[in-house]
């Protein structure tokens, strides 16, 4: 067992302990325990939209205990497959207070008003081990200094992904807020930085560094910091509730400013009273970047750093198109009644867009269309899942192949 491993899981197995210390006492005292299975097989890889369960595209089987008291929620997840072996992605415990959580676990992120993915964290990795806090406040302060804000959020975190070369054993910090201070007008401010690992500073100065210092300079150069910005304004067009969306990610800083920004785009029509579509939604993802006048960042700068690589068992952890890539598409959903919905997905998508031979997911430029149409019914206590994918494109760095594919998943509620 490495050295690697075996830090990467410490984390992971303390999570599990107090998971189960945690269900011991909350039989007594808290909900009926929840048993959650499932099974899912595809024909082949191809590359994912939207993912069908718990952030996994591939063949997969497991099981999930949950138990829940007003202070304490904990859940056991376990999963297999054949390219991870036994895992155990969104296991977790998390102690509640009112408007706060404090948790311990592996758990899935979104941090973007997109209902699909972000370009800072999203789901595209596994999630890694993490100690975390969440607060929300669902009404205006009565503090004057803040209640300019309306409604806010705060969500920060600490974990440590699995990075398979560079520096290893790094630290990841995260930190978003989200505020409303018009209603249906909202805006983000988060931020992700990178640190520490073997050979590097992990003393306290280093995770204030990682919090608010400078990583162009100094002995803390090497951190990686990616910081931005979004907004999402929802407004009834006619009799439709429309929403737009926005994010900026910079890739680098400039006087301890985010700079070297990729974007995303998105638009979200809701009709709830609609019988073809229940939903419409037009999404713009870009990760490539330009030379600056200062001559700094430049092709194939997104999500990588010089130290560091921003992926958990080499996937980034942003959009799924990874760096120097760009997607445009749209997605619809219908409601056939109250247990049965269809998904639709169709994107054009241009990948390593400087044919840079590193490129995580093709070793060359490749362009091409995606299609996908997903089921979804539930019959009592179970669930089956099924998706239908037309690709044709191949990457050949992760053997996503083009043509037909087929998913189909069976899940069952105790």
């Amino acid at each position: 067992m490495t050295q690697e491993f075996t830090k990467f899981n410490k984390l992971l197995l303390k999570t599990l302990l107090l998971a189960i210390i945690s269900i011991i006492p909350n039989i007594l005292f808290s909900e009926q325990l929840k048993i959650h299975t499932w099974a899912n097989t595809s024909i082949k890889k191809s590359f994912p939209s939207r993912i069908m369960q718990d952030n996994l595209d591939i063949s997969t089987t497991g099981f999930q205990l949950i138990k829940s008291s007003k202070k304490i929620t904990s859940k056991i997840a376990v999963n297999t497959n054949k390219d991870y072996g036994l895992f155990f992605d969104q296991s977790f415990i998390e102690l509640k207070n009112k408007n706060k959580i404090f948790g311990i676990g592996k758990i899935n992120r979104n941090w973007s008003f997109s209902p699909n993915t972000s370009l800072i964290l999203s789901q595209n990795a596994r999630p890694a081990s993490s100690i975390y806090y969440n607060y929300a406040n669902v009404r205006k302060s009565d503090n004057k200094l803040i209640s300019w804000a309306g409604p806010w959020s705060l969500d920060t975190f600490i974990s440590t992904p699995s990075s398979l070369n560079k520096i290893q054993n790094s630290k990841l910090l995260g930190i978003r807020t989200v505020i409303e201070p018009i209603h249906n007008l909202k805006f983000e401010l988060l931020k992700t930085s990178q640190w520490g690992g073997n050979g590097q500073l992990e003393n306290f100065s280093a995770l204030i560094n990682a919090v608010a210092g400078n990583s162009n300079e100094d002995k803390y150069a090497n951190t990686n910091q990616m910081a931005g910005f979004g907004a999402s304004f929802l407004k009834n067009v006619g009799d439709i509730p429309s929403r737009f969306y926005v994010q900026l990610i910079g890739e680098d800083e400039a006087g301890s400013l985010p700079s070297c920004y990729m974007s995303l785009f998105g638009t979200e029509l809701q009709f709830p009273h609609g019988k073809l579509f229940s939903s419409i939604g037009f999404e713009f993802i870009d990760t490539t970047i330009g030379t600056t006048a200062h001559g700094n960042c430049g092709p194939n700068t997104a999500y990588n750093n010089h130290s560091y690589t921003y992926t958990n068992y080499n996937r980034v952890m942003g959009t799924s198109i990874d760096t120097e890539s760009k997607s445009i598409g749209i997605w619809a959903s219908t409601n056939i009644s109250k247990n049965s919905n269809i998904n639709y997905t169709i994107r054009n998508i241009s990948f390593n867009d400087n044919n840079w031979s590193d490129h995580r997911l093709s070793s060359s430029k490749e362009t091409g269309w995606i299609a996908d149409i997903e089921t979804s019914i539930k019959f009592n206590s179970y669930i089956i899942n099924s998706k239908l994918t037309y690709q044709d494109f191949y990457l050949d760095k992760v053997n996503y192949e083009n043509g037909l594919n087929f998913t189909l998943g069976l899940e069952y509620f105790f």
